[in-house]
């Protein structure tokens, strides 16, 4: 396997990860009813859970390669994947429970871009640490 296949292969173990947990706060909100903890589920979620996921396996990322072009691209994903389940979870409970739609909100888009930015640069940084020494 050459260069370019292990950075595509380790891009797209990130992602899933990503996908899984995403997967995991989805179904967490709908199987445990949480309109009793709304509260608890968001701090845990939203402001836990997903940023650090975000960041760790950007910094995993960042760490492993020289992510290149590859770096809009994959903040892009992980800032999808952050308001998706903001929008399966909570804002979709909302358009249910009200009999309307609205749009995604598309500023935790940059939320998650941002996130993932800066563990890629962190991941860089430690990168380029360890090779000096």
């Amino acid at each position: 396997m050459h260069d370019g296949e292990q950075k595509t292969r380790k891009i797209r173990l990130g992602l899933i990860l990503y996908a899984l947990i995403c997967l995991f706060s989805i179904s967490f909100f709908w199987i445990f009813d949480q309109k009793g903890d709304a509260l608890g589920f968001s701090l845990i979620h939203f402001y836990g859970l997903h940023p650090i996921a975000i960041v760790l396996i950007s910094v995993f990322l960042g760490k492993g390669m020289a992510l290149g072009r590859w770096i809009v691209l994959t903040a892009s994903l992980f800032g999808c994947g952050f308001m998706l389940t903001d929008y399966l979870t909570f804002r979709l409970a909302n358009m249910i429970s009200f009999s309307t739609w609205r749009c995604p909100e598309f500023s935790i888009i940059a939320a998650g871009v941002i996130l993932s930015l800066l563990g890629l640069l962190a991941g860089a940084a430690l990168r380029t640490i360890t090779k000096k020494q």
